[in-house]
């Protein structure tokens, strides 16, 4: 059985014959955009290794491992409780009565009801 059995073949022909691919090299391999790499990367979610000293520009270099980490952690289920639509109950009737504040009002304040206002 081959090291490579899982991993998406995409992904395994970029890493044939190779140690490490580029940022760009990984973003073909993952079909995403090269600023969409560099997000995931800066927010820590794809790990990669420096080569060289440069300070300004790194040299990122990804891994297989590292990159089949990021897909496994990108996998989701969704949840069966709220993909299935449900009925909402019909045909209950409200047993509540309607209130006239102003009327209660002037009820409990022995002055007459006032009329609505016209503007």
């Amino acid at each position: 059985m081959s090291a490579l059995a899982n991993v998406p073949d995409r992904i395994a022909r970029a890493f044939t014959d190779r140690t490490s691919l580029t940022l760009a090299e990984t973003a073909d391999a993952l079909e995403m955009d090269p600023k969409t790499l560099r997000r995931e990367v800066g927010e820590g979610r794809i790990k990669y290794v420096l080569r060289g000293t440069g300070t300004k520009r790194k040299l990122r270099r990804f891994l297989l491992t590292d990159l089949m980490e990021y897909l496994e952690g990108q996998r989701r289920q969704e949840c069966p409780s709220i993909s299935v639509p449900t009925r909402r109950p019909t045909g209950a009737s409200s047993t509540s009565t309607v209130i006239g504040f102003a009327s209660l009002r002037a009820k409990l304040s022995g002055a007459p009801p006032s009329s609505p206002k016209r503007g």
